[in-house]
């Protein structure tokens, strides 16, 4: 009797899970074809957005960033980004140190009033660098925009 309720308990387990990601292995996704990338050039490429609302763009559309602080190594900081000119589907923010490896950190803002937010937590680096770049990127239906900025972790 313990065997066979041990089996019937496994079972269970298994249709459970079943049940409930079934859905999402069926679900088709369009991963394999990559949205066309536009770069959006930063109106000033020395701009640091843990110091100020820094922006990018082209003549029809324009993006404004600020990571408000302080923006220091483990502890959690608000981004702040408004996007204009664009049908924005979804905001991915992803921060990489220059010639370092820091391991992924990437995250999506969700949309809140006028804007798109979240919280960030970054890791520190052992060598005591601080130099770290965030790259923005706007996806909408059909494209993708992407701008760049580099900031100083306090």
């Amino acid at each position: 009797m313990r065997g066979r309720g041990l089996l019937v308990l496994v079972l269970g387990l298994v249709l459970g899970v079943l049940a409930i990601q079934l859905p999402d292995w069926l679900r088709p996704t369009d991963e394999g074809t990559p949205l066309p990338t536009i770069p959006l050039p930063a109106a000033d490429p020395a701009c640091d957005p843990s110091q100020t609302l820094c922006s990018a763009g082209d003549a029809d559309r324009r993006l404004a960033l600020r990571l408000q602080g302080p923006v220091t190594g483990l502890r959690p900081f608000r981004v702040e980004l408004v996007a204009a000119g664009m049908k924005v589907r979804e905001v991915q923010l992803e921060f990489t140190m220059p010639d370092m490896d820091m391991g992924q950190n990437r995250y999506r803002l969700l949309p809140e009033g006028n804007g798109w937010v979240g919280l960030v937590t970054l890791p520190i680096c052992t060598t005591g660098r601080s130099d770290w770049r965030v790259t923005v990127r706007v996806l909408g239906d059909e494209q993708q925009w992407e701008a760049g900025f580099p900031f100083e972790m306090q």
